[in-house]
């Protein structure tokens, strides 16, 4: 745990000034601090933070005792932490609240009227349901924009990130908070909970920009990156929206803020809310924009992450995954084989299973940094006419193969023994928290299983290997970000354009797109494609010039992973 200089309140007002106007609500108070940290907390809730928002309640509550709606914040905030039945009467038996915070005090009180016990139990969906319509009803009545927030976030308590039916519609309870949330923006266009709750009821869509998805919350990811929010997940928060639909390089600085914002706030012992999860996300739409050095200096990172930030909200361990990810994804064949095998606490976004996991990343990496020595050796055979070279030169290719034999049982030990977890789709937990390490690994065997048969020459026997792996990537499910962060269909389209196969190869990245909008690695695939039909490539360079305004490398293929040579 980082040391860190606690701030007295009013020293906490002054870091977060002027912040407390963007979720103001008067409240009866005494004390001009009281209402300035209560507004502060609801910032704290709007970003999810609720230790944060303990923290500001209770500290509204040194400067006014008496203020109830303090009490109200303080077991809203408790909910998700710990049942909170003082806080709740004092709410609620204060005679003195006007009649929409009475109102508050009570449905809340209904909310949480089981004990903890009975609601884990499985009882809360009723009480959330009920406290949900009883929310709707107050904010309709009132024209309350906070309570449409909270309303609608009580509707989307109830099938968490599982908002979508089959045909792609939004459910009903799904649609229902999408219908408050517009009335509270209609009432407070820069409502941080509401903008909040808008991007997260739709990073779950179709990527793109079309009607039912993702992009639909486009102008609700741009509103609240322009209020600059004194919190890091709602500085991060609109990168979910950029990222699906193709906007990488704003994910980047969106989430470059959030961890800044949390560097500098830890200090004076604020904890953040996600602070891993913002770097990750970091790290993928950098990977994505093509700027390599900025993943891989934030990817290196997440390994130490906790020496610089308090770990409240992250899982047990380092995150080590992202930067041999990040690595194969490049063909930086060197740093993969400078790498040092993984520690035991290694994982990727979650601890169970993570260090095996971490270990047939380590591997699979291994594997194809030394298939593409082999090969790079193997050509060196093509031009010795000297029969004495030749010997020698064949020799060297007979070791390097055996390197890639022993590196490949390597990985199938690895894979042996990454532990098996159902994969759970969106709603009850884990629901997308699941690891999915199974089929993660799955994927990255299988990109090693068609490097091999690519070194064999083998194209169809690679072709199968890689089709698998994208039936497995498929069947991963929403995460944001991707738990794959290397696309198999890119490395897919590759093999199928140099094996001639243009029209399945076109087919292929076009999907890809579909999947991961406006992405420099398929626009690549495809002006290659359209080359090698003879085709006008102007569009498409057009296309991925814009791509890739920022990359930081050039990339010469859709996959290095399989096309990147072995160089020294």
């Amino acid at each position: 745990m980082p040391k860190c200089f606690p701030l007295d309140d009013k020293d906490t007002v002054k870091l977060l000034g002027g912040q407390n106007r963007l979720a103001h609500r008067p409240m009866a108070t005494s004390s001009e601090w009281g209402q300035v940290l209560f507004d502060l907390g609801l910032l704290a809730l709007a970003g999810f933070n609720q230790l944060e928002a303990t923290s500001r309640f209770q500290a509204c509550l040194r400067h006014d005792p008496s203020a109830a709606m303090c009490h109200w914040g303080l077991a809203y905030a408790q909910a998700a932490l710990r049942h909170s039945r003082e806080a709740l009467g004092a709410a609620h038996l204060d005679a003195g609240l006007v009649r929409r915070d009475r109102l508050l005090a009570e449905a809340l009180a209904e909310r949480f009227s089981e004990g903890a016990a009975a609601l884990k139990a499985g009882g809360w969906r009723t009480h959330e349901a009920r406290y949900a319509q009883r929310m709707q009803q107050l904010a309709e009545d009132e024209q309350d924009a906070d309570a449409f927030a909270w309303a609608a976030e009580a509707y989307l308590n109830l099938t968490p990130w599982d908002y979508y039916a089959e045909d792609g519609s939004l459910r009903a309870t799904a649609a229902t908070a999408e219908s408050l949330l517009v009335q509270a923006l209609k009432l407070q266009p820069h409502h941080l909970h509401a903008l909040h709750l808008h991007i997260h009821s739709r990073p779950v869509a179709e990527p793109g920009q079309e009607h039912l998805s993702a992009g639909r919350a486009l102008g609700s990811a741009e509103t609240l990156a322009s209020l600059h929010p004194q919190n890091g997940h709602l500085l991060h928060m609109p990168s979910h929206i950029f990222v699906r639909v193709g906007q990488y390089k704003r994910a980047v600085l969106a989430n470059k803020a959030a961890y800044d914002h949390d560097l500098a706030r830890s200090s004076h012992c604020i904890v953040p809310y996600l602070p891993e999860h913002n770097v990750n996300l970091l790290v993928y739409a950098a990977s994505m924009a093509g700027m390599l050095h900025t993943a891989e200096s934030f990817a290196t990172g997440m390994r130490n992450l906790r020496d610089r930030l308090p770990s409240a909200w992250m899982a047990e361990g380092n995150e080590w995954a992202s930067l041999p990810s990040l690595l194969i994804r490049y063909g930086q064949w060197d740093k993969l084989l400078a790498l040092h095998p993984p520690p035991k606490d290694a994982r990727g976004a979650t601890a169970l299973g993570g260090p095996q996991y971490a270990a047939v990343l380590y591997h699979a990496g291994r594997a194809l940094a030394l298939a593409a020595r082999a090969q790079a050796a193997s050509q060196q055979l093509l031009g010795l006419n000297d029969v004495t070279a030749f010997d020698l030169a064949r020799k060297s290719v007979s070791l390097r193969e055996k390197e890639v034999q022993h590196e490949h049982e390597q990985l199938q030990s690895a894979l042996r023994a990454v532990p098996a977890e159902p994969l759970t789709r969106p709603g009850a937990p884990p629901g997308i928290y699941a690891s999915g390490y199974g089929s993660l690994a799955a994927v990255a065997a299988g990109l090693v299983q068609a490097r091999l048969r690519v070194l064999h020459n083998n194209t169809a026997g690679a072709l199968d290997a890689l089709r698998e792996a994208a039936a497995a990537e498929d069947g991963l499910g929403y995460m944001e970000p991707p738990r794959v962060h290397q696309p198999v269909r890119q490395c897919l389209g590759w093999l199928l354009l140099h094996a001639g196969q243009l029209d399945d190869a076109w087919s292929v990245y076009s999907k890809d797109l579909q999947q991961y909008p406006n992405n420099g690695w398929s626009l690549l695939g495809m002006q290659q494609v359209a080359a090698a039909r003879g085709l006008g490539t102007a569009d498409a360079a057009a296309r991925l010039a814009q791509a890739w305004a920022d990359a930081e490398v050039q990339v010469d293929s859709s996959c290095p992973a399989l096309a990147q040579p072995f160089t020294r």
